[in-house]
């Protein structure tokens, strides 16, 4: 089935058990379904995409810096009190007036009004070439952020649903439990009546009904609460009744050996993480090391001034002709900024980022060492599980055994309540031990997996 049409699948089925709650409908999740709902609902991995998608918008802006700009603006001025200046008149050319001639002057009309349209285009800068691979670098790491959040947001799904399927198997434990027991105690009252068994074989079996019983209650609150940490995970509302269809024995995720050969480092995505803020680093120089070239911009200026002592003088679109009272400007050139001497600035700046580098450098080796450490003990506990795992298999199936003599016996008359119980008892820790130790595989194998970068896969 297509991934998406699961996903929708799913959500469709979200929204009739959320508008039907009268018939309370209940979702049903397998593993994977769980797990691709989880990667388009829970909260981490929806921030994580959104940021992947602002790093995209960033590029997009940091691109516009290198295409054309253009600006227009307009005003108009009243100026309520005309500033004056006191001048020479004398020295004006064609003066008649005597040397040292002063007069009171205003420079400018009661209304001003202006308009223009300026065009900018950037034609050569370092820096901005170095920082589209940079924009594009950091958008490839908020894509890795995102996918290491769906790894995490995996893991924990698949362990929560490990851990709801276990609880149920153990309540269901504990169900055939109480069963048997309430079986042997009805029997054991019909035997105290007819003389056969004595009053304390009854007692000895209630006793044994009512802490199980206790225990039972107990442990479906955990099982419960299992299930609403598996809703939370998958980002499921809480009240959504949903019902697990994988089934535990048949659920099998083993790391393969060809997983262990063709191990790579970069199949880790905090490794290629750290790949990629190398690369941000080495940008980072080079973009450092362009400050020392020039750049160079082109412009184109196009405008229109007006003023007068009416408000109509300005109001007035009029241009060219003899009455005009608005006046045209154009200007175009290109501007060169070459730096010259920063004291210093850029060749420190340049080899803070060097150690960086390599510190950098540095965090490769501790995380190279970390990974393999994580490796060899996942792969240490999988072994281990898987031994134990066959060892409680072993002792399962001769609990089961004996558990069964002990019935056959009873009912024959030749054996005890007591050995019953026992046996009874027995039976139900190894199968207690034999799910315990199913778990810890199934945990072991999500590690292993982790660990080898092969859990999304």
């Amino acid at each position: 089935m297509n991934p998406s049409f699961r996903t929708s699948l799913l959500l469709l089925c979200l929204t009739l058990t959320i508008t039907n709650s009268s018939a309370q409908e209940v979702l049903k999740l397998s593993l994977k379904e769980a797990v691709e709902y989880a990667l388009e609902n829970n909260v981490m991995v929806k921030n994580a995409k959104l940021d992947h998608k602002a790093a995209d918008h960033q590029v997009g802006e940091l691109l516009a810096i290198g295409l054309p700009q253009v600006n227009a603006s307009a005003g108009l001025n009243d100026n309520i009190i005309i500033q004056k200046s006191i001048v020479d008149v004398s020295r004006f050319p064609g003066s008649s007036a005597p040397p040292g001639t002063k007069q009171v002057i205003e420079f400018t009309t009661q209304y001003t009004a202006f308009m223009d349209v300026t065009l900018e285009q950037l034609i050569f800068d370092a820096s901005y070439f170095v920082g589209l691979k940079a924009a594009r670098i950091f958008k490839d790491l908020s894509f890795k952020d995102w996918k290491l959040s769906e790894i995490k947001t995996t893991e924990a799904v698949t362990k929560a649903y490990y851990t709801a399927l276990i609880n149920q198997e153990r309540l269901e434990l504990f169900e055939r439990q109480l069963g048997t027991l309430d079986t042997l105690l009805q029997e054991t009252i019909i035997m105290n009546d007819n003389g056969v068994a004595e009053k304390i074989d009854v007692s000895r079996i209630k006793v044994q009904y009512n802490n199980v019983n206790v225990e039972k209650s107990r442990f479906a609150r955990i099982a419960a609460l299992s299930v609403d940490l598996l809703k939370f995970q998958i980002g499921l509302p809480i009240a959504l009744p949903i019902e697990l269809t994988e089934n535990i024995q048949s659920i099998t995720l083993e790391a393969s050996l060809n997983d262990l050969v063709n191990f790579d480092y970069s199949n880790r995505m905090e490794y290629s993480q750290l790949q990629t803020n190398q690369s941000l680093k080495l940008i980072n120089v080079q973009n450092l090391k362009s400050g020392y070239y020039p750049d160079l911009k082109a412009f184109a200026s196009l405008g229109a001034n007006s003023g007068g002592f009416r408000f109509r003088d300005v109001s007035e679109l009029n241009f060219g002709g003899t009455n005009r009272n608005w006046f045209e400007s154009a200007s175009m050139g290109i501007t060169l900024n070459v730096p010259i001497f920063d004291s210093f600035q850029k060749k420190n700046q340049i080899q803070n980022v060097k150690l960086q580098l390599e510190q950098i450098d540095n965090q490769f080796d501790f995380l190279q060492n970390n990974i393999d450490l994580q490796i060899l003990q996942a792969n240490n506990d999988l072994q281990s599980a898987t031994e134990n795992l066959n060892a409680q298999e072993e002792n399962l199936e001769l609990s089961r055994e004996i558990y069964d003599v002990s019935i056959i016996k009873y009912q024959e008359g030749v054996g005890s309540n007591i050995e019953v119980i026992n046996a009874t008892t027995t039976y139900t820790e190894s199968e207690i031990n034999y799910y315990n130790a199913l778990y810890d595989v199934l945990i072991a194998q999500v590690d292993l997996q982790k660990a080898l970068g092969t859990l999304t896969n």
